[in-house]
């Protein structure tokens, strides 16, 4: 707990203890601004790829459609994983861009950083990302099940096992403490 009267004191320069702390700390905030800026602008080009792959991939339904627009493949269970998936992967994409949208430009100014629902705003979005990139393999491996899997049967499983290792990965644990070895 800090005195109340700490807050108005002034120094010789007459700066109290936050305008000093601001003004050294300047290079720090606009650091952080830049990381925060260049991060959102990375997450939101990919999530503008995400949408715009499964935006195509709804409108152009594997196996083509019949003459009243309904798909062929529609009674194949695959094509309701590979349709579900999509969606989902479109959808949570463009949460993700309404989510990193704010954060485009960064905070303006050190208040910014401690505003809570910042970082909250943040994490939301690329968690909403990472399951996005997630729906996009689960529809790619089932568009390759419905087209490869009925013709070869053991396909299936390297599909399965190829589509696990980006989940694995984006779920799996994290070494901060590993150093590269020089």
């Amino acid at each position: 707990m800090d005195n109340p009267l700490h807050k108005v004191v002034k120094n010789k320069d007459g700066k109290t203890a936050r305008e000093v702390f601001i003004e050294e700390h300047k290079p720090l905030i606009e650091e952080g601004k830049n990381w925060i800026k260049d991060r959102s602008n990375s997450c939101m080009l990919v999530a503008t790829l995400i949408a715009t792959i499964t935006f195509a991939a709804a409108i152009t339904v594997p196996g083509g459609s019949q003459d009243k627009g309904i798909p062929i493949l529609l009674p194949d269970k695959t094509f309701i994983v590979f349709i579900l998936s999509d969606a989902v992967a479109f959808f949570l994409s463009m949460a993700s861009l309404v989510m990193l949208l704010p954060h485009s430009n960064g905070p303006n100014n050190e208040e910014g950083f401690a505003i809570e629902g910042f970082a909250i705003r943040l994490m939301i979005g690329l968690t909403h990302l990472v399951v996005a990139l997630v729906a996009t393999t689960i529809a790619f491996t089932a568009a390759l099940s419905m087209f490869l899997g009925k013709r070869y049967k053991l396909f299936n499983i390297y599909i399965c096992l190829f589509a696990c290792a980006p989940i694995l990965y984006a779920t799996g644990p994290r070494y901060p403490n590993l150093r590269r070895i020089s």
